[in-house]
């Protein structure tokens, strides 16, 4: 209904009311209720969409609570294993044998030998084939040049 018909509806008295006025009133009070029946609707389903976000949220926030406490015991017991790992290697040192000590020995003179090695690999120049030993190139191809065939 345009904003008019509104106007010259509000300036009457419901009594001056012809039929089309009656009608067009019971028009707009109907389409009034039908939009405020659309938002009431629309307002309770958000709520519901809200309410059921709400509890996946703290479903999903409780199974997280939940993996959060294994892991926090799973490390401690991690912890606890590592300690007592310590405690015993701490333990079982003193009891090495002299033989044993030798061969821990022998076994730290080849690792510093094998490490000098590599040193001494890794010290040298890298060089290619066709390198010149002042570090130039030689016989490379000219890719500028172009082959053309004579009919």
């Amino acid at each position: 209904m345009s904003e008019n018909e509104r106007a010259r509806r509000a300036l009457l008295d419901r009594s001056q009311w012809d039929a089309l006025d009656h009608w067009r009133a019971d028009s707009d009070r109907r389409e009034e209720e039908r939009a405020r029946a659309r938002r009431e609707r629309k307002q309770q389903e958000c709520e519901v969409a809200t309410v059921a976000n709400r509890s996946e949220f703290e479903g999903r926030l409780a199974t997280l609570e939940a993996q959060l406490a294994d892991l926090n015991r799973t490390v401690s017991d991690a912890f606890h294993a590592i300690a007592d790992a310590f405690n015993t290697l701490g333990s079982q040192r003193m009891e090495l044998s002299a033989e044993q000590r030798e061969e821990i020995r022998q076994l730290k003179v080849e690792v510093a030998k094998l490490g000098s090695t590599m040193n001494e690999l890794l010290g040298r120049d890298f060089k290619f084939s066709r390198e010149k030993s002042d570090g130039g190139v030689i016989d490379l191809p000219n890719p500028l040049i172009r082959r053309t065939t004579v009919n």
